[in-house]
């Protein structure tokens, strides 16, 4: 019988606190005699979390990760056609970018800055369009989102299957979105909208329960009522696309 052992050499511990007013300076943590490192970011799951959840180690990451294909997108573009170009960017880049946007993008959208000029430049480089191009032109070309926008999206698609296809998720998510109590008194203009828990912080905001009612209620009422998952995320896409906010 084997029993499962922990890597003294490989364990850390992290205290979380959205300000620098937490310190490690004073807590000691021992396994047996073994003193515990204390460590301001680790790697789990293929995320970098820092202390703060601001999570801009894991945005210079992917930046650096990504940066390495202006050259080789320019070497590559013309020797392929339009939709082997389309393959190489979602291959390459947008599966980088979309690996725990949900996560990673919940954070100040000044964290993001970076990595969404570079992820245009890819584009304009990959799909050879000049600097004047319109950002929508770009989307529109590869058929995603600006990481602002994918962030939202993906939270969205979260917020409808826990609606429509809650049976599909954990049983733990199936309670995870509430009705508003205002779709009774208001049962034709806000019987699809969400309750949103009370906060009263910058970080109570970006809790997914919150953030994901607040963008469910301000869709329009014709995407909110699709149950079909394939329509809404259609449909979606493109209303967040032509959305020109943060666009």
């Amino acid at each position: 019988m084997s029993m499962l052992t922990i890597n003294l050499d490989k364990t850390n511990y992290t205290i979380f606190s959205p300000t620098c007013a937490t310190s490690v300076s004073n807590t000691s943590l021992h396994i047996g005699t073994n003193i515990i490192t204390p460590t301001a970011c680790c790697k789990y799951l293929g995320i970098f979390i820092d202390s703060k959840l601001q999570f801009k180690d894991h945005i210079d990451f992917v930046y650096k990760k990504l940066l390495k294909f202006c050259s080789i997108f320019f070497k590559m573009r013309d020797l392929l056609p339009k939709e082997c170009l389309k393959m190489v960017y979602y291959s390459f880049v947008h599966t980088h970018l979309l690996y725990a946007i949900e996560i990673y993008a919940n954070t100040f959208n000044s964290y993001l800055d970076g990595l969404s000029v570079l992820n245009n430049k890819l584009i304009r480089i990959l799909f050879t369009k000049n600097r004047f191009t319109h950002v929508k032109d770009l989307y529109d070309i590869t058929g995603s989102l600006p990481i602002s926008k994918l962030h939202d999206f993906n939270i969205l698609m979260f917020v409808h299957k826990c609606i429509y296809c809650s049976s599909s998720l954990p049983e733990v998510f199936t309670d995870y979105f509430l009705q508003s109590q205002l779709n009774v008194k208001y049962s034709s203009r806000r019987r699809y909208d969400l309750y949103i828990k009370q906060f009263n912080t910058s970080t109570g905001k970006k809790n997914i329960q919150v953030k994901g009612s607040i963008l469910w209620n301000s869709l329009p009422e014709k995407l909110k009522c699709q149950s079909n998952s394939w329509s809404f995320k259609r449909d979606l896409r493109l209303y967040l696309l032509n959305n020109d906010s943060d666009v």
